[in-house]
């Protein structure tokens, strides 16, 4: 069984730098906190719901479905683009498509069945964006020879082995940032689509974010291990 991710961390630092170790230490901390919040979100969440008119205004019904009846995304103030719930027509903004929104609320929320940050969680929130058609060349890969090569550097390595293993987890950390990205325009989005789940998506996304920075981190490190 792979090492946990937090205590394999311990190789970014030199021995004598405790500094830098102590440091890295509570950033992963703080990836493993993200992703334990993303589990606030409910199991309930891909219920679609939808704004509706009535004779007081504009609501959120969270038991009915289809298109929304009022509101949309507007081009303007201080952000740039706002929710404006009292108007009506196509969506301004472009921030997200509804189908891709849905399909990163249903992410998140599968994600709820990771609980930790080992290899293992690392890798299967990398399956899971693979099966959700969020990860490009037609699915994830196994970064096993990743996390090895990491944690116990083969004296045999090959240059182009390393590479390869540097190109895939550069790859891996690439497509966790943009997912991350999507789930931040996502948590946007959920004001108008979906609002129960605005504080789940952006707690997920920075996870992901997180993870991402971590699979840089863990490239760097390989990069400058010793080939043959």
């Amino acid at each position: 069984m792979l090492a946990p991710f937090a205590t394999a961390a311990q190789r970014f630092a030199a021995p004598a730098d405790c500094n830098k170790g102590d440091q890295m230490r509570r950033i992963l901390f703080s990836v493993c906190a993200a992703m334990l919040l993303a589990l606030c979100l409910p199991c309930d969440a891909a219920a679609e719901g939808r704004w509706k008119t009535s004779g007081e205004g504009c609501y959120w019904d969270q038991y009915d479905s289809g298109p929304n009846q009022c509101g949309r995304f507007k081009v303007g103030g201080e952000a740039g683009c706002y929710w404006e719930i009292n108007d009506a027509g196509p969506d301004q903004c472009s921030l997200i498509s509804e189908a891709d929104f849905w399909t990163i609320v249903a992410l998140v929320n599968d994600m709820s069945s990771i609980t930790g940050t080992s290899n293992e969680d690392i890798q299967a929130a990398y399956d899971l964006m693979g099966a959700y058609g969020l990860v490009g060349d037609g699915g994830s890969e196994d970064l096993t020879d990743v996390f090895e090569e990491y944690e116990n550097p083969s004296p045999s390595l090959t240059c182009g082995q390393k590479s390869d293993i540097v190109n895939k987890a550069t790859k891996a950390g690439l497509w966790m940032g943009g997912v991350a990205a999507a789930g931040g325009l996502a948590s946007i989005a959920a004001v108008g689509l979906f609002p129960p789940a605005t504080i789940p998506l952006a707690v997920g996304s920075a996870g992901l974010g997180l993870l991402a920075a971590g699979m840089g981190a863990i490239a760097g490190v390989v990069s400058g291990a010793s080939c043959t």
